[in-house]
């Protein structure tokens, strides 16, 4: 049926993300004397003075090494913050966090998500409605990375322009930032 054709293709989808997740591990292991975490590809979604770190607990942090700080919000999120602020004069409140809401979804390319992708998606990954799992930040990235990779591959009707290329990695990266905060 066309359900089980969906879930074989996510799930050869995911697998073929894995490898190449572990491809990109092995080449980096052999290539630096260090241990390789799987947030490695996220280190060039922030450009000089800014540096990606990890914590212990595999929380992202941002070095600037300009001033010497470090922050727990991307530089990029920190923008997007300060400028939510100007939505604040839209008198009622369900417009102002509409407008807020969608300023956010734009930023981080999520306007490209077909609903019904994004629920295969989680489905994909053993995530329904009624799920009491708990995900950690590698699990986080899973999930994101093959929300992204779905917007990567969805095609666009020919009636609709065509969407401007999406940094995969500065875009996960600001998403689990963002979910980061939220559920804090």
């Amino acid at each position: 049926s066309r359900w089980k054709l969906l879930q074989l293709g996510l799930d050869e989808e995911y697998k073929r993300l894995n490898d190449v997740r572990n491809r990109q591990k092995t080449s980096n292991a052999s290539n630096a004397s260090s241990s390789v975490t799987s947030q490695d590809f996220l280190s060039v979604a922030v450009a000089y003075p800014w540096a990606r770190a990890v914590s212990h607990n595999k929380v992202p942090y941002y070095i600037n090494h300009q001033t010497e700080t470090t922050h727990w919000d991307h530089p990029d999120m920190v923008s997007l913050f300060k400028s939510l602020t100007e939505f604040n004069s839209v008198r009622f409140s369900a417009y102002r966090t509409a407008m807020k809401l969608r300023e956010v979804q734009k930023t981080l390319s999520l306007q490209n998500l077909n609903l019904n992708a994004a629920i295969e998606a989680f489905d994909a990954h053993g995530l329904r409605g009624q799920n009491d799992k708990l995900l950690d930040i590698s699990d986080m990235i899973t999930v994101l990375s093959s929300l992204y990779e779905t917007i990567l591959t969805s095609s666009s009707p020919p009636t609709q322009q065509i969407q401007p290329s999406i940094n995969v990695p500065l875009c996960l990266d600001l998403t689990l930032n963002w979910l980061l905060n939220i559920y804090d």
